[in-house]
């Protein structure tokens, strides 16, 4: 899953993923189908899957990412206006997937600030 993740550059090469095992709060969604998109043309294009099946790391992650960051917008839009870089706000991660240095990453780039960890990860 992490090699996945690191030989997929940031964007996945214009293609994204949103999949709904269950109700989803962001974006407010019942389960439903997977769904798939590539715009390498420009224009983004329903596939069924994608040429590289690597791809479906990364977009789980930037999807999850991108979901996170649209719910806090919503409810602290003066926080994540803050400027990035050394003086922004930082994001905290905890759970399970915040052991994994990949993921953060794609978090760290997704909110364009540095991301910390709870030294306890299961604090979620």
């Amino acid at each position: 899953f992490s090699r996945s993740i690191r030989t997929t550059a940031p964007g996945n090469e214009g293609c994204a993923g949103m999949y709904f095992t269950m109700d989803e709060i962001t974006p407010a969604i019942n389960g439903g189908p997977h769904l798939r998109a590539c715009a390498a043309s420009g224009k983004p294009e329903m596939v069924d899957a994608f040429d590289d099946k690597t791809r479906n790391a990364r977009a789980v992650i930037e999807m999850r990412a991108l979901a996170i960051k649209k719910h806090i917008t919503t409810l602290m839009p003066d926080l994540i206006a803050k400027s990035s870089g050394d003086n922004s706000p930082q994001l905290l991660v905890t759970g399970g997937a915040s052991n994994n240095a990949d993921i953060l990453q794609v978090f760290a780039d997704v909110f364009q600030r540095p991301v910390r960890c709870l030294d306890i990860s299961e604090g979620a």
